[in-house]
C-alpha cells in the first residue's frame, strides 16, 4: 500500500509548528522574567517623572504581587512550573509536527501525547483560577477600589480581566481536542499504518544471457520473452 499524507494530518503539522515556536518564545520570555523578579523587574520605570496616578498603579501592583506570593499555595512554584509546562507542550507540538511530516508513527503518538496533556493542564488551570485565584483577587480590587476611589475604574477593568483570563485561556483546548479527533480517524491511522512502496530494482543480466530479477532469489533465472 502507498503511503500518503493526508490533507488535515499536514495542517495540524502546520499548526504545530506555528504554535510550538510561539509557545517556545512566550515561555523563555516568561521564564526570564519571572527569573528578573516579575512585574518588579519594571518598577522602576518613570522614575520622577512618573505622574502620581502611574505611582499608584505601580504601588498596587507591587501590593498584588505580594498578596499572591503570601496567600495563593505555591504561588512562585506554580509560576515557574506552569512555564515550564507551557515549554515541555510546546516542544512536543514542534518534535510531533516534523514526524507528522515525514509520515512516523512516533509523530502521531507524540502529537496525542501532547493532547492529553495540554487537555488535563487547562483542566488543572481553570480549577486553580477559580478556587484560589479569582477570589483572592476580587477581595483585593474591591478593598483597592474602597481605599482609593481613583483607581476604581482601573479596578474593575482589572477584575473583569481576571474572572474572564480562565475561560478564555480554556478556549484554547479546543485545538486539542481537534487533534485527537483528527489523529483518530480511521483513515489517518491507516495511513500510518501503510508501508511506503519500495521501487522495483532494475533487471539484469548475466554473461549467459539470463535475466536476473533481483525481487527473486539470486539462483531463480528465468530467460528473456521472445520478442
Amino acid at each position: 500500500m502507498r503511503q500518503t499524507r493526508p490533507a488535515a494530518v499536514l495542517v495540524i503539522a502546520i499548526l504545530h509548528f506555528v504554535g510550538g515556536g510561539l509557545g517556545v518564545i512566550g515561555s523563555a520570555c516568561g521564564l526570564a522574567t519571572q527569573g528578573a523578579g516579575g512585574a518588579q523587574m519594571f518598577s522602576g520605570f518613570g522614575g520622577a517623572s512618573a505622574s502620581k496616578e502611574q505611582k499608584e498603579q505601580q504601588e498596587m501592583q507591587e501590593r498584588m504581587e505580594k498578596l499572591q506570593r503570601e496567600k495563593l499555595p505555591g504561588y512562585p512554584a506554580t509560576q515557574y512550573l506552569s512555564l515550564g509546562f507551557d515549554m515541555v507542550l510546546s516542544i512536543l507540538m514542534i518534535v510531533g509536527g516534523i514526524g507528522l511530516v515525514m509520515m512516523k508513527s512516533w509523530g502521531r503518538m507524540l502529537s496525542l501525547a501532547y493532547a492529553g496533556l495540554s487537555i488535563l493542564y487547562h483542566i488543572y488551570s481553570l480549577v486553580y483560577a477559580y478556587a484560589f485565584v479569582v477570589p483572592l483577587l476580587n477581595t483585593f480590587f474591591e478593598e483597592e477600589a474602597a481605599r482609593n476611589k481613583a483607581l476604581a475604574p482601573m479596578v474593575s477593568a482589572m477584575k473583569a480581566v481576571v474572572i474572564a483570563s480562565p475561560v478564555l485561556g480554556a478556549i484554547v483546548v479546543i485545538y486539542p481536542i481537534v487533534v485527537i479527533i483528527i489523529m483518530m480517524l480511521p483513515s489517518v491511522s491507516a495511513a500510518f499504518r501503510a508501508k511506503p512502496e519500495l521501487e522495483a530494482p532494475a533487471d539484469e543480466y548475466d554473461e549467459g544471457g539470463f535475466r536476473l530479477d533481483l525481487r527473486r532469489k539470486e539462483d531463480d533465472r528465468f530467460r528473456p520473452e521472445e520478442p
